[in-house]
């Protein structure tokens, strides 16, 4: 699962042109080779990974290939 996450309330509200909004994008992977699931957070304004965490005992949702 890859998601969107908009800029907080804060942020917005602040808003100032020409200013750069917070961009990042949640992910929620399950490995099936390893039999496990990872969360993480991507920031697209510097296109680095700033969270990586496998979640021990859960399985992400598996949906199925059109």
């Amino acid at each position: 699962m890859i998601t969107l996450q908009g800029p907080d309330k804060k942020a917005v509200l602040n808003f100032q042109p020409g200013q750069r909004f917070p961009r990042q994008v949640f992910l929620r992977i399950y490995e099936r080779e390893l039999n496990q699931t990872f969360v993480g957070i991507v920031d697209l304004n510097k296109n680095t990974l700033t969270k990586w965490q496998a979640i021990p005992q859960v399985q992400a949702a598996i949906l199925p290939l059109d």
